[in-house]
């Protein structure tokens, strides 16, 4: 990228809470890795081993890749934010989902190695928030008399069916599809163990390779403009991980 900015990287804890996500400060030209943030996908890696161990997930999956994989997904994802905003590029819709689709859009380019531990890594961190951690917000609100019902005003939000869905993020289960989605959309032959797995429903991947190419129409539009090319070839031959990080059992 020719960035008319230096783009900065830092890690730090953030504010020490434990729900502090990465993050792009607009602006400020900075992406800010959380230490909370990592040790959260972490426990999530070792929760999804324990499962694997006693049933079987969608694909085979290993805690090296799946950490590795969100980890460098979540820059990626945070570097289209930074795109975004440094080189004055319109988002049509909202942001998040735009960064979203940047970083499923970038994790094709690089092989099919890098792109299965990238991908793999990011669905099921969201399937670890969707489906085990119940991280998408309820349909209908829970009885205030009960004892389970929070006395925080802030926390009660959280049960609001209609309050919950105004993030500016996707649920996790929306994030987690719409990256499998892509994923199949751009390299079928690479993530087709999705479709004979039904992590995707066929109603859903069919329309899948029309999904990606609108991703890399607008790609192609407004980012690539700003690329070297001949150092895009170059980095596109790199492998980002070692063999144990890219080894899915």
């Amino acid at each position: 990228m020719r960035w008319p900015h230096a783009l900065r990287l830092f890690a730090s804890d953030c504010s020490g809470g434990s729900g502090d996500s990465t993050y792009y400060s607009g602006g400020n030209y900075f992406i800010n890795v959380c230490y909370p943030f990592v040790a959260g996908y972490e426990k999530a890696a070792d929760f999804l081993l324990q499962v694997q161990s006693k049933q079987k997930l969608w694909t085979p999956v290993s805690r090296d890749a799946l950490t590795a994989g969100m980890f460098v997904a979540t820059l990626l994802h945070e570097t289209g934010h930074a795109a975004f905003d440094i080189m004055e590029v319109p988002v049509f819709g909202r942001e998040e989902d735009a960064a979203d689709q940047m970083s499923s859009f970038l994790a094709l380019q690089f092989g099919k190695e890098n792109a299965r531990t990238l991908i793999k890594g990011r669905a099921y961190f969201w399937a670890f928030e969707s489906l085990w951690m119940k991280a998408d917000p309820p349909i209908s609100k829970p009885d205030p008399r009960s004892s389970n019902y929070p006395k925080d005003p802030e926390q009660q939000c959280c049960y609001d069916p209609f309050c919950a869905y105004m993030d500016e993020h996707g649920t996790a289960g929306q994030r987690m599809y719409n990256t499998l989605c892509i994923a199949y959309g751009g390299q079928p032959d690479w993530f087709n163990d999705f479709i004979e797995a039904r992590w995707l429903t066929p109603e859903r991947a069919k329309n899948c390779a029309a999904e990606y190419q609108r991703v890399k129409f607008a790609f192609q539009k407004t980012i690539l403009p700003f690329i070297d090319q001949e150092q895009m070839k170059k980095v596109q031959t790199r492998s980002w991980f070692t063999g144990v990080e890219i080894k899915e059992r």
